[in-house]
């Protein structure tokens, strides 16, 4: 195969994983009218399974309360249960989950979530953060202008959330550019921070994060491959550890703590399921949490309570299911 025409491949695949698989919300191919979203309860099960006709782009979990995000273009949902439930509840609400927002990941912060991704403007998408406390009212927080691009991965350690994202060279062109991130203090505020030891991926971004348990792993796919960092807090800095290796590009959509080590799931260029466990130095590849078809992937897991929830995420159809981690 010609170098060049690999490389092509590479690029476009990362950049469609970027913007159609992490954010899981560009795809036309959803029933216009939408399914009726419904759960069931599974034996055994503290978390009821849930099926919707949207996308859902992750699942967080802060104590027993478990909140799924998603939704079309430019119409952000989410849903809540707790477990023992046997049914899922909207609580989208608020005028700061707007309309004009896309939603690419979410957290448990503090008391509550906080959630991000972009609200549109006129000279393209500009990275937004939205925080809920215990009552799952949703506001907007204040950030810094950081030009055209969406965040894409957040996640919480020590009471500091980090959300990071990718800017775009120019708004309507959409192509990852550079790498950004923002982080709170206790007061809230939020400003930027350079992710030290993290180098600027070559036509790609960073597509997951997550606490694993007293400290920070973020994934980024590039034209190069995949690579993953740690960090002891959410301003860093930042070491290199392995990270599974594939012949073909991969990308990694959601990180979870489990109790051997790390679960790592994406998905490769041909659109398949992929998961490994490991330990940060070595890698072995493993089933994924739920079964899956060829057009399904894994968007987000979470613990609530020792119920361990994944969330998949395919061409027409979304769902939530408490799985075994192992």
């Amino acid at each position: 195969m010609d170098p060049a025409a690999h490389r092509l491949t590479r690029r476009t695949f990362v950049r469609g994983a970027l913007l159609t698989g992490v954010a899981a919300v560009a795809t036309t191919r959803w029933p216009s009218g939408g399914l009726p979203a419904t759960a069931r309860e599974t034996v055994g099960d503290d978390i009821p399974r849930f099926d919707v006709g949207e996308p859902i782009v992750g699942v967080a979990a802060n104590g027993d309360r478990v909140l799924a995000l998603g939704g079309r273009v430019s119409g952000p949902r989410a849903w809540t249960c707790r477990a023992g439930d046997t049914t899922w509840l909207e609580v989208t609400g608020g005028p700061d989950l707007p309309a004009g927002a896309g939603v690419t990941d979410v957290a448990a912060r503090g008391t509550g979530f906080a959630a991000v991704g972009w609200l549109e403007a006129p000279d393209g998408p500009r990275p937004a953060v939205f925080v809920a406390d215990e009552t799952l009212g949703w506001h907007a927080a204040e950030l810094p202008e950081a030009g055209p691009g969406i965040c894409t991965a957040v996640a919480t350690l020590g009471g500091r959330t980090l959300a990071v994202g990718t800017r775009f060279t120019e708004g309507a062109v959409r192509e990852p550019a550079a790498p950004f991130a923002f982080a709170d203090d206790e007061s809230g505020v939020w400003s930027p921070v350079t992710l030290d030891g993290v180098p600027a991926p070559r036509h790609g971004a960073v597509t997951a994060l997550a606490d694993i348990g007293g400290r920070l792993l973020l994934a980024i796919t590039d034209v190069v491959g995949t690579a993953l960092f740690v960090a002891a807090e959410a301003r860093g800095p930042w070491r290199a550890v392995r990270a599974p290796k594939l012949e073909q590009p991969f990308v990694i959509m959601a990180i979870a703590p489990v109790d051997d080590g790390v679960l790592l799931a994406g998905l490769d260029a041909m659109d398949r399921p992929r998961c490994f466990a490991g330990d940060l130095s070595s890698w072995r590849a493993v089933d994924p949490p739920v079964a899956l078809d060829a057009s399904s992937h894994v968007v987000g897991m979470s613990d609530a309570d020792g119920s361990f929830i994944a969330a998949a995420s395919s061409l027409d159809h979304a769902f939530i299911e408490e799985v075994s981690a192992a």
